[in-house]
């Protein structure tokens, strides 16, 4: 499985989902948030685990592909899932001087 730190101030840590992990939730794309170190993605809720399907409504299949979309936007809303089910959407601001997030607002 691989893993990225995709903020520069280490942070959130994002893996890609083995097949299996994707057939068992029924999802055919997504990265799964593994450590959420930095303050401000703790502020918004978003809990180790979380399975980030959609960055401003475009499916993510890859690191790299995640890892592009997020450092062209200073803001972004994440789409996703947890293991049991549960959908949930995270507004938040990207700080790109920094490399870290910032907490807007979040909704589930």
């Amino acid at each position: 499985m691989s893993h990225m730190k995709i903020f520069t101030e280490s942070g959130m840590i994002v893996s890609e989902l083995s097949a299996n992990e994707k057939r068992c939730l029924g999802i055919r794309y997504g990265l799964r948030i593994t450590s959420t170190e930095v303050r401000e993605i703790n502020n918004t809720n978003i809990n180790e685990g979380f399975i980030i399907t959609k960055v401003d409504g475009v499916p993510i299949n890859s690191l790299r592909h995640f890892r592009e979309l997020m450092h062209m936007k200073a803001e972004a809303m994440l789409d996703g899932i947890y293991d049991d089910g549960t959908h949930a959407h995270y507004y938040i601001e990207v700080s790109p001087d920094s490399g870290t997030l910032d907490n807007k607002n979040y909704s589930t």
